[in-house]
């Protein structure tokens, strides 16, 4: 997914961050579908690169009770993209991203 955005004045872009994990639900095409991807930019910020189906967390009302699919990109936290990484990578990639982590 290639996806570019100013926020703050800063650009956020998904062909020069780093891609660290995603996630994705039903089909393309299908109306629920759902498709994320953690970022670190160049310079540290982590980000979330989406494209959402109308029946999405994504999905956008555009009136007329119609609605439509979306995409995007908003920052996240390090504690946001920790709990994302848990969620949708292994245990080896997310200690390559935030250090070791205590045995359970």
């Amino acid at each position: 997914m290639k996806i570019k955005k100013i926020i703050d004045g800063k650009k956020y872009n998904t062909e020069t961050g780093i891609l660290l994990a995603s996630q994705e639900y039903e089909s393309r095409g299908s109306w629920k579908h759902l498709h994320e991807q953690l970022y670190k930019s160049v310079k540290g910020a982590y980000f979330i690169a989406y494209e959402g189906g109308p029946l999405s967390r994504y999905g956008i009302d555009i009136g007329n009770r119609q609605v439509s699919s979306s995409k995007g990109i908003y920052l996240i936290s390090e504690e946001e993209a920790k709990e994302f990484m848990a969620k949708h990578t292994d245990a080896d990639k997310y200690e390559k991203e935030f250090g070791n982590i205590q045995e359970g």
